[in-house]
């Protein structure tokens, strides 16, 4: 319908994907945007470096990530801006910074902050993948690294406002975040207060879910957590 003409718009045509597909089909996309001439805008998801990315997103190939989207970077028929979204768990904080890295120097090839845009939001749920699992010590030296390379004038000459928006709220949250999230409901009753204050989560028990998780993960999909994440052996090992 779009390459024989029968639906044209002036409006933008926003498509999310994980950039996990064929590049053929990639190719394929593209050739229909440039025969219909229409507006479209691409959003993608990463928040982790190479196979520290690829554990936490089961299934994706790093190598066809990238090329996928570089491929589109480049590609004079997708007008506007690449969006990526990042979803933050307690496991990708380790490869956080490497990505954030890759982001930079996707907008320097691309020469313009303002060709890649990049928000990040931590894992709220399930619990037990929350950055408040992980000791205080190893979140404030990842924080503490996310805002070094921030300060580096080379670095942050890279990232627009709406980047520094999210990246600063990301390096906040690392450091000080006291609960993973506020309490949910399920039910009202009117007559029962509701203090979130009040509410506690047990670290113990979170992390142990953690481990649980993560050790039928390993077995499940041949993959191995403390080689993924050296960094995080200990704290995993010691669970």
């Amino acid at each position: 319908m779009l390459v024989e003409g029968r639906f044209k718009t002036d409006a933008k045509i926003s498509i999310c994907t994980n950039l996990g597909i064929p590049t053929e089909k990639v190719h394929k996309f593209l050739d229909i945007v440039e025969k219909t001439g229409l507006n479209f805008e691409i959003t993608t998801s990463g928040e982790a470096f190479g196979d520290k990315g690829t554990y936490v997103r089961d299934g994706l190939e790093w190598e066809t990530f990238v090329r996928n989207f570089e491929l589109i970077r480049n590609s004079p028929q997708i007008k506007n801006p690449i969006f990526i979204m990042g979803t933050v768990n307690a496991p990708a904080i380790d490869g956080f910074l490497g990505f954030l890295n890759w982001v930079k120097e996707q907008k320097k090839a691309a020469g313009s902050p303002g060709a890649v845009n990049y928000s990040i939001t931590p894992v709220r749920f399930p619990t037990y993948q929350n950055l408040f699992i992980l000791p205080m010590e190893l979140r404030q030296q990842y924080s503490q690294e996310i805002q070094a390379y921030m300060d580096n004038p080379d670095n942050l000459k890279w990232f627009n406002e709406y980047d520094l928006v999210n990246i600063n709220r990301f390096i906040h949250y690392v450091a000080t975040a006291e609960v993973p999230h506020k309490e949910v409901k399920i039910g009202w009753d009117k007559n029962k207060d509701f203090d979130k204050e009040n509410r506690t989560f047990d670290v113990d028990e979170l992390s142990q879910d953690f481990k649980s998780f993560f050790t039928q993960f390993d077995q499940r999909r041949g993959k191995s957590f403390v080689d993924t994440y050296p960094r995080l052996a200990n704290w995993y090992n010691s669970l």
